[in-house]
C-alpha cells in the first residue's frame, strides 16, 4: 500500500477546525471540513491511508469502514489536486 505525504510547496493555514489550502496553479483557495482537515494534518508525515483511517475512526468514533472510505476519497482528491505525493515505503 502506498504512503502519501503533503507536498512541501503547498501553503495551508488552520483556522479553528477548518483548514484552508492555497491552490496557486488554479489561483484559488479551498476550505477543508473537519474530517478533511484531520486527514490533511495526518499527511504532514508520510502515512498509509489505513493508518489514517484507524486514527480517524478512533478520534471521531465512526465506523472503521466509513473512515477508510472517507480517507481513500479525500486522499484521491488531494492527489488529483497535486496537494499530496506518493512516497516509497
Amino acid at each position: 500500500m502506498n504512503l502519501y505525504k503533503q507536498r512541501e510547496s503547498i501553503v495551508s493555514e488552520q483556522v479553528n477546525e477548518k483548514t484552508y489550502i492555497l491552490l496557486p496553479q488554479k489561483g484559488k483557495m479551498i476550505e477543508l471540513n473537519q474530517t478533511a482537515s484531520f486527514i490533511w494534518h495526518e499527511l504532514i508525515e508520510a502515512k498509509k491511508p489505513n493508518q489514517i483511517a484507524q486514527k480517524l475512526s478512533n478520534s471521531f468514533e465512526v465506523d472503521s469502514e466509513m473512515a477508510a472510505e472517507d480517507v481513500r476519497t479525500t486522499i484521491d482528491r488531494f492527489y488529483e489536486l497535486k496537494l499530496v505525493t506518493k512516497v516509497a515505503p
